[in-house]
């Protein structure tokens, strides 16, 4: 895994745990920013968006463009 690789890895007491919190902490949060509309914590930005374009998938949530 690539967490061996990490130069802190030796000096980890619980190395099992403070990935796997780290990660939970992060999914949750990204799920619910995106399902309460909290600004800052949504993942669903104009970035995610333009990507989608990069990627040629969901067609329907690219940006588009306005004449402003």
């Amino acid at each position: 895994m690539i967490f061996f690789e990490l130069s802190y890895w030796s000096k980890l007491d619980v190395k099992h745990c403070i990935d796997v919190m780290h990660v939970k902490r992060n999914v949750f949060d990204g799920i619910i920013g995106t399902l309460l509309n909290i600004k800052g914590k949504m993942n669903d930005g104009i970035n995610a968006r333009k990507d989608l374009v990069e990627t040629s998938v969901r067609l329907k949530l690219q940006p588009q463009p306005h004449d402003k």
